[in-house]
């Protein structure tokens, strides 16, 4: 648990202080303490296991772009009386389903990420993508369109920095740690 504050006004950045089993206050928290925590997210169901999908969807991906791999895949859609969906009237409607729900993806909780620019640059890439395959048949659009849309992936997970909280009793000005350092250098 952490101590109440005692210095700074509720609410405003401060130090976290723990108490540790003999009840005195320390600033990392116990093992125990960190268990209880994460114990909630461990058993959160089916969603934490969402989180692992582009994962293996990215291990899958060398076996996927196998152009020897194909007829693999042929084979056994055509097994499981899938086989249509090679044909390009199906992959048209599949291909846009999927770059409908990546653009969704990038859409989701956007405000808390990086805002709608990586949402519009996926939903422009992914048009790029459908036009590029199959309206003008251009492997270099069609390319281009999916760096695209892999560069709004990485700009939308990428972390956004937050503005550092400190307590100014606990952590002390920097610039003045640097000053002191320099001068102590030269000095000696």
């Amino acid at each position: 648990m952490p101590v109440p504050q005692t210095g700074p006004d509720e609410g405003s950045p401060s130090c976290r202080l723990y108490r540790n089993g003999a009840g005195r206050a320390s600033g990392i928290p116990s093992i125990e303490q960190i268990a209880a925590a994460i114990a909630p997210r461990v058993h959160a169901g089916w969603r934490s296991s969402l989180a692992s999908a582009p994962g293996i969807a990215f291990a899958f991906l060398p076996k996927l772009a196998c152009p020897l791999c194909w007829p693999a895949y042929a084979g056994l859609l055509g097994l499981l009386g899938l086989g249509f969906l090679l044909d390009d009237t199906y992959l048209f409607p599949l291909t846009a389903v999927f770059l409908v729900l990546a653009a969704c993806a990038l859409a989701f909780r956007a405000r808390s990420r990086r805002g709608y620019g990586p949402f519009v640059l996926g939903l422009a890439a992914s048009a790029i993508v459908l036009a590029g395959k199959f309206a003008f048949n251009s492997n270099a659009w069609m390319y281009g369109g999916i760096a695209a849309l892999v560069s709004a992936s990485v700009w939308n997970a990428w972390p956004v920095r937050s503005k550092a909280a400190g307590c100014s009793a606990c952590v002390p000005d920097l610039s003045s740690i640097v000053s002191s350092t320099i001068q102590k250098e030269i000095a000696s």
